[in-house]
């Protein structure tokens, strides 16, 4: 329908070489003028500009640059990395781990508890999972940061068995980005 399904706002320190990412709940109030007033909606596909300007106005402060990620991207990242070394949690305490199926947007999620190699097909679940949360979109909330964390760990520590221009062939065919090639190559310069 157009709305986002996880909003996340990084900022990269280049001197520090210090990375922050802080996600924004879907159901954020925002003040606009359409009937819903959720962060999620808004994103407008056809006018990143407008896009832009709602987070400005909902952050305080203007953003430089943009990624709208396919979930195709995050899987074939993934994959690019070689996987991602995670522990599932057993979020509804059954022992079952994380079990979701929603047919309408072609998602089955089935992951069993504990840490284990995750393709970017079973990480895409532990990005998407949020029905069994106490707290809904906070617990997926801290799921998606623990394993972008995860991620971010083993990238670094196997960064020279991985291909940066592979990543970049990735992002740029997957994301839509107001970053050129050579600013996303000065960024995964930087961030390795």
């Amino acid at each position: 329908s157009g709305n986002t399904d996880t909003i996340m706002i990084g900022m990269f320190d280049a001197k520090e070489y210090t990375l922050n990412v802080v996600s924004i709940p879907r159901d954020t109030l925002v003040n606009v003028y359409w009937s819903t007033k959720k962060a999620n909606t808004l994103y407008t596909p056809d006018n990143m500009d407008e896009t832009m300007d709602g987070f400005a106005n909902l952050l305080g402060y203007e953003i430089d640059f943009y990624g709208v990620v396919d979930l195709e991207a995050f899987v074939h990242l993934v994959d690019a990395i070689g996987g991602v070394w995670y522990d599932v949690p057993d979020v509804e305490g059954n022992g079952q781990g994380m079990n979701y199926e929603d047919p309408e947007q072609n998602l089955y999620i089935h992951l069993e508890p504990g840490y284990q190699l995750l393709s970017g097909e079973e990480a895409i679940g532990i990005v998407r999972y949020r029905k069994g949360y106490a707290n809904q979109d906070i617990g997926r909330i801290e799921s998606q940061q623990h394993f972008l964390m995860a991620a971010a760990e083993q990238i670094l520590a196997n960064k020279d068995s991985i291909s940066v221009t592979d990543l970049i062939s990735v992002f740029l065919k997957y994301v839509e980005t107001d970053l050129d090639y050579g600013e996303c190559a000065w960024f995964a310069k930087e961030l390795m």
